[in-house]
């Protein structure tokens, strides 16, 4: 089965899995032939080798709609934590603190490529349904009345299993990961900062906890980095503001699932109160990751420290349940630094 609408973003998804992305990797795009006949077509590079990559992407894509046709769908089948951030606000602190966990698994930035996911699925939304110009259904029969075919024609979709197959198509952004060691999923990204970005994410990972991180700070925050830019401090700003009060306004409808983080809250403390809301147990943050420090991109003033054994009810349940190995790592570490650090400005 093949969906005769736009796949260019499950294209794109699937050529950062298989390492196409990037230079030799040219966009895929569409022309009004291959969309009606549901196909696609890539601007040709000259190189045999990059064309049968394209062809393995598409054929790679193909399978996984298949099979999530014919599979128990669950959108809730992973554990997700997903980080969402404002650029230089401490998020790849964060990503290090998350992944000193044992069985966590959070992937680093994927420049916003879930946006083409969510392209593909607002147009599985806003395609018309299964039926002609009149609004009649044309499934039944339609090898005997073919005229009854419509520019639109097709068969009935499931949402839910739209939504499995892009969830899928987007856990390949983690790369090839072990399942029985890894029981956690997730990434941080800085890209994911309007409403309609946020709706789909919800959508995607309707189970997900969402770290939402971000600075109190703006003046210094549009200093950092690529933020520091002389000559637009004003438009800086504004886009500073913008993005963060809609990931505070986002994260404030639902605090149950969305935990709010700020740099200037970052601390042993604040992190620990992380771990009680994940719902791990045994132990605890000793020290604070401190990277990309004095607006650097690869400064390290500090790494994250923890203690104790880590592990969580839903891990009990999973080796109940014969699903895993162990419950937890012992990662026992000395303390290096005061058991309330705290620090500002990356």
């Amino acid at each position: 089965m093949v969906f005769a609408i736009p796949l260019c973003g499950l294209l794109v998804a699937s050529a950062l899995h298989m390492g196409a992305a990037g230079d030799e990797f040219e966009r895929c795009t569409e022309d009004e032939s291959a969309l009606l006949q549901g196909r696609f077509s890539f601007k040709k590079s000259g190189n045999i080798q990059q064309e049968m990559t394209e062809r393995s992407i598409l054929a790679n894509v193909e399978d996984t709609l298949n099979r999530g046709e014919h599979t128990d769908c669950n959108l809730c089948a992973h554990d997700w934590v997903i980080v969402l951030a404002t650029g230089r606000s401490g998020s790849t602190s964060v990503l290090q603190m998350l992944n000193a966990l044992p069985g966590f698994f959070i992937a680093g930035e994927h420049r916003g490529a879930i946006k083409n996911l969510m392209g593909f699925w607002r147009e599985v939304v806003q395609t018309p349904g299964p039926t002609n110009w009149a609004g009649e259904q044309v499934l039944v029969g339609f090898k005997n009345n073919t005229r009854s075919i419509g520019a639109w024609f097709h068969a009935a979709r499931s949402k839910k299993h739209v939504l499995c197959t892009l969830q899928k198509a987007a856990q390949t952004l983690l790369g090839d990961i072990d399942g029985s060691i890894y029981t956690t999923l997730g990434f941080k990204e800085i890209r994911y900062d309007n409403k309609e970005a946020l709706t789909f994410l919800t959508q995607l990972f309707p189970c997900a906890r969402f770290v939402v991180n971000i600075r109190r700070n703006l003046k210094a925050q549009s200093h950092s980095a690529f933020w520091n830019q002389p000559g637009k401090r004003d438009e800086v700003l504004k886009v500073l503001k913008s993005e963060s009060q809609t990931l505070r306004g986002w994260q404030a409808k639902d605090r149950s699932r969305r935990f709010l983080l700020e740099l200037e809250d970052f601390s042993t403390y604040t992190f620990n109160s992380l771990l009680n809301w994940l719902g791990v147990a045994g132990c605890s943050y000793k020290q604070v990751a401190h990277v990309n420090a004095d607006n650097s991109y690869d400064k390290v003033l500090a790494e994250a420290r923890l203690a104790g054994t880590c592990f969580r009810a839903q891990d009990i349940l999973r080796i109940a349940h014969g699903v895993g190995n162990v419950v937890g790592n012992s990662i026992e570490r000395k303390d290096h630094g005061n058991s309330n650090q705290q620090f500002g400005a990356p």
